[in-house]
């Protein structure tokens, strides 16, 4: 039942599995409800908080667990998404983290990082960061051609 495109509640493999799960009904409200929330998140935030309020009052109503990987995603107390522009990376000792900080409450939520994922997160800043100072070094090149042709207009003109 997991889905590459879509994240799921439960994770059961086998689709025979699912009959012996407990409030079935519930648990497939809950993946659509997170589905949603997640895909409107874009054009409206206040219709995929409120998407996303309903998912944790489901979960909450009916003791049901949320998968670890979904409530990485969102602010537990005040259920909104976290930004991907605002995380940050800390390390501490030899253990890297990847702080989650909310935009409407302002709690910071520490997650922590294997090697793998530390690694993986640097290459994709260090790429990020020369891709800015090539694109500066682009934006400065056409800065000063932009002026050396104003110059030229400038002594053609009084010329």
């Amino acid at each position: 039942m997991i889905n590459q495109n879509s994240a799921t509640v439960i994770k059961t493999c086998n689709p025979a599995e699912l009959h012996k799960v407990k409030d079935n009904e519930v648990l497939s409200k809950m993946n659509y409800l997170y589905q949603i929330s997640l895909a409107i998140k874009e054009q409206s935030s206040d219709l995929s908080n409120f998407y996303l309020k309903e998912f944790a009052l489901n979960a909450q109503k009916r003791v049901i667990r949320v998968d670890k990987e979904i409530s990485k995603n969102y602010c537990r107390k005040c259920l909104q998404f976290y930004e991907k522009s605002k995380y940050q990376i800390e390390k501490q000792g030899n253990k890297v983290f990847l702080l989650k900080k909310c935009p409407i409450c302002n709690k910071t939520r520490k997650q922590f990082l294997s090697k793998k994922e530390s690694l993986k997160r640097q290459k994709e800043e260090s790429l990020k960061e020369l891709e800015e100072i090539q694109s500066d070094k682009i934006q400065q090149e056409q800065q000063q051609d932009n002026k050396e042709q104003l110059s030229q207009q400038d002594k053609d003109s009084q010329v």
